[in-house]
């Protein structure tokens, strides 16, 4: 399997102008990333874990890479990447670039220059498990739970298993526990958006006028989606209430493609007291973009075809392919 960031970050390996970092979910492939990076260029690379103590020269190597830091240690003049579990964890490690003390800065080789920041996905060990023995998505679902079973965060834990008998539709906290309550629970999902376990979605109330960036959000309607496709599959098989469905797994699908555009903007718009729904809704490059998303195609939904803006309807017997031409 190659990864596309392997040719976009070309450029930095031949010129380490600025710190290089690289955050998302646990096993998703930030380490093997970078690995395969500097080993692919031929450069010497030293692994600096805060658990562990220093026992080599840092000066002998190439780049160092650093793994879960929330605090800069001094290291020598050189190319650094940075590998975080955490969005807060790794915007915390830039405000460090960003505000060194004059000292500090003699240490490293960069004085100025911003980090160049990529969140990895993908879940290749999922992937792999595709393709082999399936106990490797358990593996990793095992590893993700690590992080989740914590007694500070046992409404984090409750949310993330809720998602699949959720997914596609208006989240709702009294269906996590008998009389769920929202201060209960939204302090989980911020918690499990920010360090990359989960992604939000809101409704908008009104269809926005096209051209026009802005819109009217319903901050307390939204749809609470997967980080992976290959997890959520693996969650579905867990839970006796949820019903896996083709779409489902699509819209998930589709919703962990858009995230990957930058700048994109996305929402879903449900019309009140009716079942017709835009299930994305994407402003992207100064323009609105709709995405349907249906078991099969239905030739009288006459509503969706109405749309003042770009259009994409796809049902699972569709190529993936129709979804990137239609970004473009």
């Amino acid at each position: 399997m190659n990864r596309y960031l392997i040719a976009e970050l070309k450029d930095w390996i031949e010129a380490p102008d600025v710190p290089l970092l690289l955050y998302g979910a646990p096993g998703v492939g930030k380490k093997t990333l970078a690995i395969e990076l500097l080993e692919m260029y031929g450069k010497s690379y030293h692994i600096m874990d805060p658990r562990l103590p220093i026992t080599v020269r840092l000066q002998d190597y190439d780049v160092l890479v650093l793994v879960d830091v929330e605090t800069m240690p001094p290291i020598p003049k050189r190319p650094v990447i940075i590998i975080s579990t955490s969005k807060l964890s790794a915007s915390q490690t830039v405000r460090c670039f960003r505000v060194l003390p004059r000292d500090y800065k003699s240490l490293c080789t960069y004085s100025g220059g911003d980090p160049r920041c990529y969140e990895v996905g993908g879940m290749p060990l999922v992937i792999y498990s595709w393709m082999g023995p399936p106990d490797t998505t358990a593996l990793q679902y095992q590893r993700l739970l690590q992080y989740l079973f914590h007694p500070a965060l046992k409404f984090a834990l409750t949310v993330w298993e809720g998602i699949p008998y959720q997914l596609g539709r208006k989240f709702q906290y009294g269906l996590l526990q008998q009389e769920g309550r929202s201060k209960n629970f939204e302090g989980a999902i911020d918690w499990l958006i920010q360090n990359g376990f989960a992604y939000k979605v809101y409704r908008l109330r009104h269809l926005p006028k096209e051209g026009s960036k802005e819109c009217d959000i319903d901050l307390r309607a939204f749809k609470l989606y997967s980080i992976d496709s290959g997890i959520l599959r693996y969650m579905w098989a867990k839970d006796t209430r949820a019903q896996m469905a083709a779409a489902l797994l699509l819209e998930q699908y589709i919703l962990q493609e858009l995230q990957h555009y930058p700048g994109i903007e996305i929402y879903y718009y449900t019309k009140p007291s009716s079942s017709y729904d835009v299930t994305f809704l994407c402003f992207y490059k100064g323009r609105w973009k709709a995405i349907g998303v249906r078991e099969r195609i239905n030739t009288n939904e006459k509503l969706f075809r109405s749309l003042p803006y770009e259009k994409l309807m796809m049902t699972p017997a569709m190529s993936f392919c129709r979804l990137g031409e239609f970004m473009q």
